[in-house]
């Protein structure tokens, strides 16, 4: 039947005893080719005005792709095999031929339990009456004829998948027959007999993935397309379990090195079997794309999620809203697009980066000349020296902050899909996110701005001043947003470090499929983990410039406790008096900086520790079992990479952000006071602008 279909390019020759490539092959390829060629026209046509012109566009693409592959797997394979016809046949008169030994050590259960004919049938009947239904329910002529030739093209396909898996099992039983004859009392007589069949038969691994590769990947690449279309759709997959077979019967050859074969040529020929088994290939392939063994089902399903998904992780379901405004304000360059699951760069962001840019220009004139007229006025140099430093970070932080956004748009872009994208794997453990959870921080923060914001402007009687502290507490919302977001990128990481350590102990329970388990950790573990530089490049200009501008605060707050506890009330000015009120006030925004700080070391604090703790769990995951075995070596690779990894938040390499920076908050903050109090011109202290 396959070699009808072109599947196969040869005859099995009765008085040879040999596969055969015919002139009668080549005239079914002529045939078979001919046959093909105005079927595939009319089916992208038959296909294109029932279907394609009805779907949406993302569809239609999708769809174009299922049509293409579709229409070309049947041309494709049939070309494939004519181009390979060569190295075809020889490895099916490698495989099939009959060997007098192995054959003994087979018995008659055996071969039935390698003889895929009944399935072959069954799947045949399957299809036959599934689409018979379907070919009734369609009342349209074409319909019924594209039905047809999508149930004769889908027969066409299973018996291509099942010579793929006759030429895998093939090689399957012959390691089984191997093991058998090491078990045999005849195997001190057949050494050099078993090594050569093992590298004979070994070798064919390679040869299969070369004559079938190109089929087996449209063909996975057609399972994945219509998975897109049926998510509650399971598609058998082919069942090889050939790669475990030719490990254990490689291992058995350890057992014939003893003493009685030391010093013969027997242990040579061990020995360099041995030698050249370390780069033996074991395992199918598709054109070295992945191998063909149980994580295919996995990749499919990893595909098919990202596809069937329309939405990002329920951790940025959690923050959405404050994204949203983030990207009017330009705080983020990019927006989440629902239809590709994206953050993209949008035309929306790209006007909202024009207009804040042009509004920034009159703003910056308006706060320099305000800031200038009420606050540089019969101050001391150290003071003038301080508040022309406030100053500067005051009018520039919102221009600085949005061209940074803008510079490193490309890196948030990149960022952000990668924190708060859905991980089939990692969100089930969403109980976590919990302890991550901003909004409540968030909305803390809106009440007090808004209540101080109200008061100020109650408070003062001039328009000058009025339009002075809208701006200024304009910029201090945006101070505090900016810190939300960042806690909320960072706490991202420290989601995915506590899901980790949620898998891990779920495989505590589950010790089966402990190397997918490792591979997955370690790669999940590497990836979020590398978010952490990125982070420090994306928000360390703003940081910095936010934290110069607590400490100045910080200076300010201290000074007034200080003026407090020597003269027993507030400060005053000789051009400018504070009653209680005003300065109770100003504390009130100077704490505002103390709580940005606080929120900042806490979440990066909170997330470096879960990394951490994460990073050890992988050494957990190594013990006598696991020796000498690929889950060694991931371990030790991910170890060794350990040791350099970035695990702390930083801004701009030039301090960490941890509870240390609050010691150091703390020691520069009581430096300046020093210096304040030591200046003997100094009478009246200056307000803050965060007083005004």
């Amino acid at each position: 039947m396959a070699s009808l279909l072109y599947f196969t390019p040869c005859s099995y020759n009765e008085q040879l005893g040999l596969f055969v490539a015919t002139k009668r092959n080549m005239v079914v390829f002529g045939v078979a080719l001919t046959i093909t060629i105005p079927f595939w026209v009319y089916d992208i046509r038959l296909m294109a005005t029932n279907f394609l012109s009805t779907y949406t566009t993302v569809f239609a693409a999708v769809g174009s792709i299922e049509l293409l592959v579709y229409v070309s797997v049947m041309m494709c394979a049939m070309l494939n095999v004519f181009i390979k016809r060569k190295r075809i046949t020889r490895l099916m008169n490698v495989l099939f031929r009959p060997d007098r030994i192995l054959d003994r050590c087979s018995s008659t259960a055996n071969q039935e339990r390698y003889n895929d004919n009944r399935k072959l049938r069954t799947f045949a009947v399957l299809v036959v009456m599934l689409f018979c239904f379907k070919f009734a329910y369609h009342p349209t002529v074409e319909v019924k004829i594209l039905t047809v030739m999508i149930a004769g093209r889908f027969l066409a396909i299973w018996i291509l998948i099942f010579v793929y898996r006759l030429h895998v099992r093939a090689i399957e039983q012959r390691m089984e027959q191997l093991r058998v004859l090491y078990t045999s009392k005849e195997i001190e007589q057949h050494i050099s007999y078993f090594l050569n069949r093992y590298v004979r038969y070994s070798e064919q691994i390679a040869e299969v993935d070369r004559c079938y590769s190109l089929p087996v990947v449209l063909i996975f690449l057609l399972v994945m397309v219509q998975l897109i279309y049926l998510a509650e759709y399971w598609y058998t997959m082919i069942e090889t379990r050939t790669a475990m077979p030719v490990e254990e019967t490689a291992l058995c050859t350890r057992h014939f090195d003893d003493y009685r074969l030391q010093n013969t040529r027997a242990a040579k020929q061990i020995q360099k079997f041995l030698l050249k088994n370390l780069h033996q290939k074991k395992k199918f392939s598709a054109c070295g794309f992945f191998d063909i063994d149980n994580t295919v089902i996995y990749m499919v399903g990893v595909c098919n999620r990202n596809h069937i998904n329309v939405s990002m992780s329920s951790y940025y379901r959690r923050h959405a809203r404050i994204f949203q405004v983030a990207a009017l304000l330009y705080l983020v360059p990019c927006s989440y697009n629902r239809e590709t699951d994206r953050f993209e760069q949008q035309v929306s962001n790209k006007l909202a980066f024009a207009f804040g840019i042009i509004m920034t220009v009159p703003f910056w004139y308006m706060d320099l000349k305000f800031m200038t007229q009420f606050y540089m006025q019969n101050i001391s140099p150290i003071m003038e020296a301080v508040g022309t430093i406030e100053i500067a970070v005051y009018v520039s932080i919102v221009s600085s902050t949005m061209l940074n956004t803008f510079g490193r748009r490309n890196r948030y872009t990149r960022m952000l899909n990668v924190l708060f994208h859905s991980d089939w794997l990692l969100d089930r453990y969403e109980s976590i996110e919990k302890d991550y959870d901003n909004r409540r921080q968030f909305s803390g923060f809106m009440i007090v701005l808004t209540a101080m914001v109200c008061c100020n402007m109650l408070y003062h009687r001039e328009v000058s001043l009025q339009l002075l502290s809208f701006s200024v507490a304009m910029k201090i919302f945006g101070v505090c947003y900016l810190t939300i977001v960042y806690r909320i990128c960072v706490g991202a990481i420290g989601v995915r470090m506590g899901q980790l350590r949620a898998l891990y102990q779920l495989n505590q329970v589950r010790q089966h499929s402990q190397e997918q388990t490792v591979r997955y950790f370690i790669e999940r573990f590497d990836l979020y983990a590398a978010q952490l530089q990125q982070i420090d490049y994306c928000f360390s200009f703003p940081l910095t410039m936010i934290i110069l501008l607590v400490l100045v605060e910080m200076v300010y707050l201290l000074f007034d406790l200080f003026t407090i506890l020597a003269l027993g009330r507030p400060t005053m000015m000789e051009s400018f008096e504070i009653d209680y009120f005003q300065w109770v006030l100003r504390q009130l925004w100077q704490t505002v900086y103390g709580a940005v700080v606080l929120l900042t070391v806490t979440g990066c604090q909170s997330t470096c520790d879960q990394l951490q703790q994460t990073a050890q769990l992988v050494t957990q995951f190594d013990d006598d079992r696991n020796r000498n075995t690929r889950v060694t070596k991931l371990i030790q690779r991910f170890l060794l990479q350990n040791l350099d990894r970035k695990t702390s938040f930083s801004a701009g390499g030039l301090f960490h952000i941890d509870y240390a920076m609050l010691h150091m908050v703390r020691c520069l903050t009581t430096n300046a006071n020093i210096a304040l109090h030591s200046d003997k011109r100094l009478i009246f202290p200056t307000l803050s602008l965060a007083g005004i």
